[in-house]
């Protein structure tokens, strides 16, 4: 199944940046992660990074419509304004029929799942927590033309005006994840990203990562 993964154009704020500091280092693998996933179980995969690029929203539009998807997974992993472009892009490629099904992921998607899917009519579903797993089960129900209802880690509307969701398990054996795709966007950067471990052993209570 073709599959694309966006990063999209996040506005930065010199001002906040401490206060967002651990967010894209903890996430900043997620997409190659799950990337690597889906290739594993033999899914084509494309990342598209909006973000390191500088990609207008009508340079990602050209480049999902040429790519022409099954499924569009966006992740959102902070957004100082306000998602009305975001969600306005998401809308014109599902109306436009470039992508049959858009996923949401990431960090602020997984605390904020019920906000988007009242918001933003064109989100199939968010994944809560750590996306891999989530979204290999997703490629693999879509392919075969399965129900996404059952599968953990995955929020959806529930036809009542509500949203269904069941927490996945962390995942035990990080080892078991293939090592994530990365893009030639990423090797521009000055430095190299690898990944240890996940979580972590304090439980501050203004920070993300314990409850992610």
């Amino acid at each position: 199944m073709k599959i694309i993964l966006l990063e999209h154009p996040r506005t930065f704020l010199p001002e906040r940046c401490n206060d967002i500091a651990n967010t894209p280092l903890s996430s900043c693998l997620l997409t190659g992660y799950t990337a690597a996933v889906l290739r594993s179980r033999g899914h084509e995969v494309e990342i598209i990074e909006g973000y390191l690029d500088g990609l207008s929203y009508r340079e990602m539009e050209k480049a999902v419509c040429n790519a022409a998807p099954l499924l569009l997974g966006v992740h959102i992993v902070y957004h100082w304004e306000a998602h009305r472009k975001l969600f306005r892009f998401l809308e014109k490629m599902k109306e436009s029929g470039a992508c049959h099904h858009i996923i949401v992921y990431g960090f602020c998607p997984t605390f904020a799942f019920g906000e988007i899917l009242r918001e933003c009519s064109a989100v199939d579903a968010v994944v809560i927590g750590e996306p891999e797993q989530t979204f290999g089960e997703l490629a693999d129900a879509l392919s075969q033309k399965d129900s996404l209802r059952t599968i953990a880690g995955l929020a959806c509307r529930d036809g009542a005006g509500g949203f269904a969701y069941r927490r996945r398990e962390l995942t035990a054996d990080l080892d078991g994840i293939p090592f994530p795709v990365r893009t030639e966007a990423m090797f521009c950067l000055p430095e190299v990203n690898i990944q240890g471990s996940r979580g972590c052993y304090g439980a501050c209570t203004f920070c993300h990562i314990g409850p992610f």
